[in-house]
């Protein structure tokens, strides 16, 4: 009985993981992702959150959960839409980069171009340069205001600042308004105070300052507006200080403006897909949360009255970066003559890895025709060939062939003779009749063809 009771236990445990195994789990289905190009290229927007760039891409056709119920349905189509994001920095210092290695004027698109604008940039033999402004430089002429003592000043507006500060005025309830040159030696600027008890009411004050000084140092030129000796401008190197102005200025932008120059800078590079791949950091599949497929609906009638059956099966999906789950819950509602209904559901087990859904498997083959019967019966079925074999032998035997044989002559090592049968049929038989011996002419012959022979082997060896 032991032995029996361990036998019936093994064979229920094997049946049940049997049965594990066969259950239908969640399934996975791999969709074939867009290129980066065609989702930036599909203008559905963008967005910017933190360091990230997210492009939406245009829905996936041709996806389709397999029906539950054949019928030759493709299933249900699933909306699904592409989602890829960008490192922003990164796109960034890309675009700086190139800047970095030097660019010609004719390729700077829209992005490099406003990025150098940011800082007064240009592009001059291949390299960015940045416009150096006009500074007042020392070693030259100076300003002072005569009336109390003041450190030296380059300019005369700043002498005058300088000598409010030193006599204790406060220079931020001052409004400057403009300076003025008396003389080359001698200027003055102008400020509005305002009341302090009346509004809209000011009062005007004028402070001088005079030049000192012999001339401008070396260098530098005089500026006739500031009364400065100012260092001539021009173009500088870009360093790493403009840079970095530069990529705040781009990183302000908003998404669309940044979507367009990631676009800009990969497919001008030499392998966009590449350098797409290098800013990317994710993507991902997005689409409904779940889906209903309809169901058939059948009644059948009885003595008691009519049942109907109505079938969906709700459909939940979840995504990943390049695939979708979806896991089955089949619904059947029996509603019963009486007008009650019972309601049951057979939902798919969960595991933890899902199943690889299985790529339909579509051929198309054409059935065999019918037999074709044919339209006429062939007379000589194997065509004019068929037809001498057949009657070759009769043609070969026949009298008139007989008759033109006579006519081959029999050769030997003498002079030939020949003669003619003119037995022709059995009502005309006229004998044989010799021909006349010609045996000069063949030894005629034979000498001529020995001659040139002779003359011909000559000619073949000695030449002439």
């Amino acid at each position: 009985m032991g032995i029996h009771y361990w036998s019936k236990s093994a064979v229920l445990t094997l049946l049940v993981v049997l049965s594990i195994g066969h259950a239908h789990a969640a399934t996975r289905k791999t969709v074939s992702m867009p290129s980066d190009g065609q989702v930036i290229g599909s203008g559905r927007g963008s967005s910017v959150s933190g360091d990230l760039l997210t492009v939406p891409g245009n829905p996936i056709e041709g996806e389709y959960i397999p029906s539950s119920y054949g019928g030759g349905s493709k299933g249900t189509k699933l909306p699904v839409q592409p989602q890829y994001q960008y490192v922003k920095s990164r796109t960034i210092k890309g675009m700086v980069g190139n800047l970095r290695g030097g660019v010609y004027g004719a390729v700077l698109g829209i992005g490099l171009q406003y990025m150098l604008e940011s800082v007064d940039g240009v592009i001059e033999d291949g390299q960015v340069k940045i416009r150096a402004e006009s500074q007042p430089v020392p070693g030259g002429y100076y300003w002072k205001c005569p009336q109390v003592q003041c450190t030296p000043q380059l300019s005369l507006r700043s002498a005058v600042e300088n000598s409010i500060v030193v006599q204790g005025i406060d220079i931020k309830t001052h409004n400057f308004q403009f300076c003025d040159f008396v003389s080359e030696t001698y200027g003055y600027c102008v400020y509005r105070i305002p009341h302090p008890s009346v509004p809209d009411l000011y009062s005007q004050v004028d402070y001088v300052a005079n030049r000192f000084g012999t001339g401008c140092s070396e260098g530098s030129t005089y500026n006739t507006s500031t009364g400065a000796c100012e260092s001539a401008g021009g173009l500088r190197p870009a360093t790493d200080a403009d840079y970095d102005l530069m990529e705040a200025a781009a990183a302000a932008k908003d998404s669309e403006w940044l979507k367009e120059r990631l676009r800009e800078h990969c497919e001008g590079s030499l392998n966009p897909q590449g350098c797409y791949e290098s800013l990317r950091d994710n993507t991902w599949l997005e689409g409904p949360s779940s889906v209903t497929e309809p169901g058939p609906t059948t009644t059948t009638t009885s003595p008691a009255g009519t049942t109907t059956t109505t079938e969906n099966t709700k459909i939940d999906i979840t995504y990943g970066d390049n695939y979708y789950d979806y896991r089955k819950t089949k619904t059947t509602i029996v509603t019963k003559p009486d007008g009650t209904s019972e309601t049951t559901t057979e939902t798919e087990p969960e595991t933890e890895q899902p199943r690889q859904e299985e790529e339909q498997d579509i051929n198309f083959t054409d059935s065999d025709f019918p037999p074709v019967e044919p339209f006429y019966q062939q007379k000589y079925p194997e065509g004019l060939e068929g037809v001498w074999q057949e009657a070759q032998s009769k043609f070969d035997n026949s009298e008139f062939m007989s008759f033109l044989h006579s006519f081959v002559p029999q050769f030997s090592g003498s002079c030939p003779s020949w003669s003619m049968s003119f037995n022709i049929a059995s009502w005309a038989s006229y004998g044989n009749v010799p021909f006349v011996n010609l045996c000069y002419v063949f030894d005629f012959i034979k000498v001529i063809m020995l001659v040139t022979a002779l003359f011909t082997a000559r000619a073949i060896t000695f030449g002439g």
